[in-house]
């Protein structure tokens, strides 16, 4: 996938000019493909697939429905009010859910670009009248994570974005880009937890 990403994300022209950050959407939904990778301890593994993203940043909430290339989907729910990843599978017997608890300082990617970003750069993706104009910014998410996320200059559209993050034996990248967005969560139900992620 990573020659897609590298066509994808090509760039023509860069623009000298001032602009504003920017929010996008407090809800909105999109394909997302990603590629990157983890060394741990020595230890590197790859990523690379795509999933169904909604973002809902009213009720605190990242949904992601998977799609791995070796097995069944299944979608993940982070809720940063109970601080908490739900995992949820379908199986022969219905829904099954296990959780784990976020890292300490992990917090939700804003909506809107924070007041203290770097602001790399005004560009054009693409070519010719077609081409679109975006902007590039880089900040600090609390938790440790460096965001580099390039959005468009009309309306705050995520475009594409990298992450990269570093601790004591651990070191991570990822690029994520972004289609088919849309405005609004076409199927709320999805980003609701199920009855049986919260039984005691």
């Amino acid at each position: 996938m990573l020659p897609l990403f590298i066509l994808a994300i090509s760039l023509s022209g860069s623009l000298a000019v001032k602009t504003s950050a920017c929010c996008t959407a407090t809800e909105w939904e999109a394909v997302v493909l990603q590629v990157g990778g983890t060394v741990r301890n020595g230890s590197a593994s790859a990523l690379d697939g795509y999933f169904d993203l909604l973002y809902d940043f009213d009720m605190k909430r990242i949904t992601r429905i998977q799609h791995p290339v070796d097995k069944a989907a299944y979608r993940t729910i982070t809720d940063y009010n109970t601080r908490k990843t739900y995992i949820i599978t379908a199986g022969a017997t219905g829904l099954s859910c296990s959780s784990h608890d976020l890292s300490a300082g992990e917090t939700m990617t804003p909506n809107c670009i924070p007041a203290n970003s770097t602001h790399m750069g005004t560009h054009y993706l693409g070519a010719s009248a077609d081409a679109v104009l975006v902007n590039s910014w880089r900040f600090i998410i609390p938790g440790g994570l460096t965001l580099e996320i390039t959005v468009t200059e009309d309306d705050c559209t995520p475009v594409l974005d990298s992450s990269f993050y570093t601790a004591t034996g651990i070191a991570s990248v990822t690029t994520r880009f972004y289609t088919n967005f849309k405005k609004g969560i076409s199927d709320i139900a999805m980003t609701q937890i199920p009855s049986q992620c919260t039984r005691s």
